[in-house]
């Protein structure tokens, strides 16, 4: 039983330690990333995030 609870509890510290590792959603790592996928392997959100961050943002962006 103490060992389920310590398996889980690891398990829960190293999830939140992978997701401190990631790219923030719109930064330039996270779009290049995304450009290296393939596209049909996205969500809708993840389309949504690239189009508004990577492909408009930059264009706004550049043109200030």
């Amino acid at each position: 039983m103490v060992l389920k609870f310590i398996r889980y509890g690891v398990a829960v510290v190293l999830l939140l330690l992978l997701q401190a590792c990631c790219n923030d959603v719109g930064s330039p790592q996270w779009c290049e990333k995304q450009a290296k996928i393939d596209k049909t392997l996205w969500s809708e959100s993840d389309s949504q995030d690239y189009a508004q961050h990577c492909i408009f943002g930059n264009a706004a962006a550049s043109k200030s």
